[in-house]
């Protein structure tokens, strides 16, 4: 149902477009046709939100509504196309179809569907209630039942030495430990053999394994725990029994308790409660495939399952194939592809060592696993792996099923930008974009990539649920991604390049009636003529982000810029001039949707500016005057009126008195700029900044002194090819600081070392060309935070990008 879902919150999405205040011509669309159509998407969405997958009926019922759904979006967006590209093209005599007539022809269908929704509901509903049976938990393994055989260790071997100091280190108060990574990563078998070790077994009084799944009602989990502490039969117990039986069984007790297989946190917060704090180092070990349930149960970090080295992989394949015989040499490069193509994933591994154990050992043999890698993995052992991967694909929230669908979009092994992604999803109408947040700031990954079994899993689903997207100009997308070699690319080239009286061929009608619905517009760098066209024409209402790279030339944007109210990401990585807004009494809006504004070049923050640009969150602006004086011109005081304003990259002469960080500033990156490191504590005193990156030239000065009342937020520290000599810091100074790069910097006298090794959360220390003595303060940092058990920091000292 995720393709239906998807189609009703696109024309969703198109309509609420369509009705927007700002539209220059939404007095073409008939209102209470649109509304109409409004109100039967919304019931249907409601429909495959409750009853989707529940039953044959709601399933087929779901493909009709998609289809209604798709032909209307193609109805509306023809008709709406045409309207607002016909008072600049003569698109001569097409032949359209009667738009009233042919929606209110689709309004009468969904009103069909609408019945035999309500139809459908009744009967799922009916079914319910007649066969209704509390689902009852997985049954539990206690420490005289529980599951005893190690299973074979994946890779896991320093997993489980670091997971058992976890467990048998010697802290006395009760500690929750959450292990957390992708289906078939073997957090269960790295769990199971936890549980079993020797050293365990011995170390707790009381061991107890439950594994919770998906279905679990909390009376049978507490049921399911008291029988694994005690074998008495508990059924006649009331509830308030067995939780008191629970704690006094527990109390006074060294004891391990493993809830395996965790989707929520709601177990955790109502079971904790009946767990004893003994003082004795009892721990609860949680396995789970959701990374907010294990930032929400643990008391310790949760210790994140990576996928193996291809090292690492192809010493297990070899090892499970041949055992303790040696491999055949010829057999050695094969067999080192074959475990790459399996990506890290411990699952795959396995289940491809089996197949090669049965395998003759030749070359030719091998060969033929390699070429049928992916088919293998599904066919040999569907229901131990694909299933496992399938049970996240069918726990995702509706909403979210066609963001997954969408990655058997991209290529195999292609690596995606996050924030691209997810302005790819909103531009799709997967997402809405008030929902949508961005967290590299922070520091999270920027870029992401999906596993072959996962993309196969995507693929699988997104065929059978008739998932389809096109890599042209298409109706069905809202993106446009692709260079000049296309056929539709040249059509467009063909139009721009022509006078401007355009008489179309009905092609190329097509791909440009296509092309104002765009939301999403990417061309790259070799297709610089075509973008720099495109960005001028004045019928591209509905765009959402713009992303040009590697342009060499200055862009000044049309004045009609201040009238593209969708606009949300404006990524020109070359140099680009805004148009000055028009007079306070002509038609001008606000951009209240712009969150993105990248490479402008003296940019001016009047208030004519800022006032329109009032939600704005990232902002790169550079300024090649060598005149300082001009700062005042420049207006960089009213940034501190850009109040969501979180990432800024400065670039250029200016001058600390002359801006006003904004207090929500999160990142700030500044180069070859007029600030002194004495000027820093206007910057060090933002209360929310995290990020600080100061590149070449980007303060001046010898000396930089730091309070411990500066960057008390402050996670990670960039500084390179800047003239600092001293550098001193106050006692407690930085106490959020997570990563240090410094580059290219010859210090000739450094912090006192016992300052940092103190800093709780300090984890990385990166430097490049810093010279021995710096070297030395950080092995010294490194060395005393190990001695005082605070935890080991990872210090690198290669070459690094800045």
């Amino acid at each position: 149902m995720a393709s239906s879902y998807a189609a009703v919150l696109s024309l969703l999405q198109l309509l609420h477009d369509i009705q927007r205040p700002s539209g220059r011509w939404n007095n073409c669309v008939d209102e209470l046709q649109i509304q109409l159509l409004r109100d039967r998407l919304s019931y249907f969405m409601a429909f495959l939100e409750d009853f989707h997958g529940k039953s044959e009926a709601a399933d087929a019922l779901a493909t009709q509504i998609m289809d209604a759904s798709s032909a209307a979006e193609g109805i509306i967006k023809s008709f709406v196309s045409v309207q607002v590209l016909r008072p600049y093209i003569n698109l001569g005599e097409l032949d359209l179809p009667s738009y009233a007539r042919d929606i209110q022809a689709i309004i009468r269908k969904m009103d069909v569907l609408r019945e035999r929704a309500l139809e459908v509901r009744d009967e799922i509903v009916a079914v319910d209630l007649k066969s209704f049976n509390p689902p009852i938990v997985a049954a539990p393994h206690s420490s005289q039942a529980a599951p005893t055989a190690k299973n074979p260790m994946v890779g896991l071997d320093d997993a489980l030495v670091q997971i058992m100091d976890k467990l048998t280190r010697r802290r006395s108060k009760l500690e929750t430990i959450p292990i957390v990574g992708m289906g078939g990563i073997g957090k269960t078998t790295l769990a199971l053999n936890v549980y079993n070790n020797d050293w365990v077994v011995e170390h707790f009084d009381i061991r107890v394994w439950i594994t919770i799944s998906q279905t679990y009602t909390l009376p049978e989990i507490f049921l399911a725990l008291s029988s694994a502490i005690d074998k008495r039969d508990m059924k006649e117990k009331s509830d308030e029994d067995i939780k008191l039986f629970i704690y006094q069984s527990l109390f006074g007790r060294r004891y391990l308790i493993v809830l395996d297989d965790v989707w929520d946190i709601e177990v955790w917060n109502v079971l904790r409660r009946f767990l004893p704090e003994n003082g004795d180092g009892s721990r609860v070990l949680l396995t789970t495939r959701m990374v907010g349930v294990a930032d929400d149960f643990g008391s310790d970090i949760p210790y994140a399952m990576k996928l193996l080295e291809e090292d690492k992989s192809w010493d297990i394949l070899r090892d499970m194939v041949f055992s303790e015989e040696v491999c055949p040499v010829e057999l050695e490069e094969i067999g080192k592809n074959i475990a790459t193509s399996c990506g890290g994933l411990p699952l795959a591994i396995a289940v491809i060592g089996g197949v090669l154990r049965r395998t003759e050992k030749t070359l030719e043999s091998w060969e033929q696993v390699a070429e049928n890698l992916n088919a293998i993995l599904t066919w040999e052992n569907e229901e131990h792996c694909f299933k496992i991967l399938r049970m996240s694909y069918t726990c995702l929230p509706l909403h979210l099923k066609p963001c997954f669908l969408y990655m058997s979009h991209f290529r195999e092994d292609e690596s995606i930008k996050v924030s691209k992604l997810i302005k790819l999803w909103v531009a799709e109408g997967f997402l809405k974009p008030i929902n949508v947040h961005r967290r590299g700031v922070s520091g999270e990954a920027k870029y992401c990539g999906v596993h072959d079994l996962v993309r196969d899993l995507s693929l699988k689903e997104a065929h059978k649920e008739n998932f389809t997207l096109v890599e042209k100009l298409s109706s069905t997308s809202a993106v446009f991604l692709w260079g000049l070699h296309s056929e539709n690319g040249s059509h467009l080239l063909e139009l721009l390049s022509s006078q401007a009286s355009y008489l179309l061929n009905n092609n190329l009608v097509e791909s440009i009636v296509h092309l104002v619905q765009f939301r999403y517009l990417s061309v790259p760098f070799d297709s610089e003529k075509l973008m720099l066209k495109i960005i001028m024409l004045p019928f591209l209402w509905n765009l959402q982000t713009i992303s040009i790279h590697g342009i060499p030339t200055k862009i000044t944007l049309p004045s009609m810029f201040w009238t593209m109210t969708q606009l949300r990401h404006i990524e020109i990585i070359s140099y680009i001039v805004l148009p000055e807004p028009p007079p306070k009494f002509q038609s001008c809006c606000t951009l209240e949707n712009l969150q993105t504004l990248s490479y402008v070049i003296d940019f001016r923050c009047s208030e004519e500016i800022y006032k329109r640009i009032p939600n704005v969150k990232k902002l790169i602006i550079y300024y090649f005057s060598g005149d300082v004086e001009e700062g005042p011109y420049y207006s960089l005081s009213n940034l501190v009126h850009l109040c969501r304003l979180e990432s800024l990259d400065l670039y250029g002469m200016v001058s600390i008195k002359d801006i006003s960080f904004p207090r929500s500033l999160r990142k700030l990156s500044i180069r070859n700029t007029n600030i002194w490191w004495s000027e820093m504590v206007s910057i060090g005193l933002l209360p929310n900044l995290e990020i600080l990156v100061i590149r070449t030239g980007g303060v001046k000065g010898l000396e930089w002194n730091v309070t411990k009342k500066e960057f008390v937020r402050l996670k990670r520290l960039r500084v390179g090819f800047v003239d600092l000599k001293y550098w001193k810091t106050e006692e407690g100074s930085f106490p959020s600081l997570e990563e240090l790069f410094l580059r290219g910097i010859k210090f000739k006298k450094l912090p006192d070392p016992l300052g940092f090794v103190d800093i709780p959360k300090l984890r990385l220390i990166y430097l490049m060309d810093c010279g021995e003595s710096i070297e030395s303060w950080a092995k010294q940092i490194k060395e005393e935070r190990e001695e005082l058990g605070y935890g080991s920091i990872q210090l690198k000292l290669s070459d690094w990008r800045f």
